[in-house]
């Protein structure tokens, strides 16, 4: 036997029951409930648990000496530009 073969024995033979339950009965992140529930629930998490806080986005580059963007089209003219590039490309 070689030594990866050696080491996935090794363990297999030292999971707890528990582990081997969870493997064969439930996917990964849920464990085995037996009596009275027979069923896998989700991992719990500690009572302790805070939710870390979410991180504040950088500041956006600065935009001194570059031209301002161009209004963008209201929709009633986003409907007409369409309509002039579609009578333009059936003229050809």
């Amino acid at each position: 036997m070689d030594v990866i073969q050696q080491a996935r024995m090794k363990r297999e033979y030292e999971k707890s029951v528990q582990e081997m339950m969870d493997e064969k009965m439930c996917r990964p992140g849920y464990r085995w409930h037996g009596e009275p529930l027979n069923k896998c629930l989700p991992a719990a998490v500690p009572s302790d648990y805070t939710p870390a806080e979410p991180s504040i986005p950088p500041n956006p580059p600065s935009t001194e000496g570059e031209p301002a963007p161009a209004p963008e089209m209201t929709p009633d003219q986003a409907v007409q530009a369409e309509k002039m590039a579609r009578s333009a490309g059936k003229k050809r």
